[in-house]
């Protein structure tokens, strides 16, 4: 008697859609390959962009980039115990600050600088400038993450880079420069250090 072949299960992940007053309809939709046809994965108005991914890889993405949002009031929290009294709030709005000045960075060039998929040994194109195609194509850091939530994720870690780094104006410098310093430091420093450590076309990702 011949052994019969045995029966691999597809992945799934689960889609809840409400049909009624206390009622959810169930339906099953299996994970497929990346398709690649288009530079976003597809129109996210009419196309399910999930079935990509595991669900349960998004989700710890999503912790993992709150927690370092998080951390950044935390830094502007430590710096003002550590100053005089009449630094102390400047020294909190400055952490904020960096969030609002690195996020903006961060979707105009930064992570186009940074993280793009055509980028060279030491600095990326311009290819995702302003977010353009930043969807659901896989991230230059994992096949297992889209680009997008890749993007808010390494742009958290920008943000509080810089905000470690306004400790050294309390009592020392002026907001206003030092604001205008966060954009240009980001993108002058950090977006190139990014791109050659971890984005695979860097000169220093390729070294190991």
């Amino acid at each position: 008697m011949a052994e019969s072949e045995p029966h691999y299960h597809q992945p799934f992940y689960t889609i809840m859609s409400g049909t009624g007053p206390g009622e959810s309809d169930t339906n099953y939709v299996p994970l497929v390959p990346y398709n690649g046809t288009t530079a976003t994965g597809g129109d996210s108005l009419n196309d399910n962009l999930n079935v990509f991914y595991e669900s349960g890889d998004i989700a710890y993405m999503i912790i993992c980039t709150a927690l370092v949002f998080l951390m950044i009031p935390g830094v502007g929290f430590f710096y003002s115990g550590l100053a005089r009294r009449k630094s102390a709030l400047s020294l909190i709005w400055l952490s904020i600050m960096a969030t609002a000045v690195v996020s903006f960075q961060w979707f105009f060039w930064g992570y186009s600088l940074a993280f793009s998929h055509q980028a060279g040994k030491f600095m990326g194109a311009l290819d995702n400038f302003g977010f353009m195609n930043v969807l659901a194509q896989p991230s230059v850091g994992s096949n297992r993450i889209p680009d997008l939530l890749y993007a808010v994720y390494q742009g958290m870690f920008a943000a509080i880079t810089v905000a470690l780094g306004v400790g050294a104006v309390a009592e020392r410098g002026r907001l206003f420069p030092c604001v205008v310093f966060m954009f240009i430091w980001t993108t002058v420093i950090y977006d190139a250090i990014a791109c050659w450590t971890w984005n695979p076309s860097g000169w220093l990702y390729i070294l190991g």
